[in-house]
């Protein structure tokens, strides 16, 4: 009974750290498509690492590789414009951030983990290049990278701010 509640208590802390929304910038459009696939990303990187998909991952990056360097090129372009000098520092603890929530998550997950992955890295195999973007749009985890959707307000205001 104990490890259960353990278990539980472990669960719901997980979730919450992987839902907190950080002070700072909100996203939108493209920015908020690229934190989206990168959370795929992480996601099937822990699963390689976690349920032994190292391949899976390894086809998926090669078949992905020009859609995930160009989502990286946005978010780099995200971090830059918000962060200013602190760019890259704040691009690697967002990526840092997310992957060791996304591993909490998974321990959190237990043994059904592995069994979500595969079924992810199969509905990823049966993508064509270019809908990447879609498979990322529909994961659970999507919006779990912290960061608030901009009010259709902020991101009027936001397009006709001056760069």
């Amino acid at each position: 009974m104990r490890s259960k509640t353990i278990a539980a208590a472990a669960l719901a802390i997980g979730l919450t750290a992987s839902t907190t929304v950080y002070a700072g910038p909100c996203v939108s459009g493209p920015d908020h498509d690229s934190m989206r696939v990168r959370m795929l990303q992480t996601e099937l990187m822990v699963a390689a690492l976690s349920c032994d998909q190292r391949d899976g991952y390894n086809a998926f990056v090669i078949r992905f590789e020009n859609e995930l360097v160009g989502h990286g090129t946005t978010l780099r372009r995200f971090f830059g414009r918000e962060f200013g000098t602190r760019s890259a520092q704040m691009l690697n603890r967002f990526i840092t951030r997310i992957a060791n929530e996304t591993s909490q998550r998974s321990s959190a997950t237990g043994h059904g983990y592995c069994t979500q992955a595969k079924a992810l890295f199969e509905r990823v195999e049966a993508t064509v290049p270019g809908g990447l973007i879609r498979v990322a749009r529909n994961q659970e985890f999507a919006d779990l990278h912290g960061f608030a959707p901009c009010s259709t307000d902020a991101v009027a205001s936001r397009r006709t701010a001056p760069e």
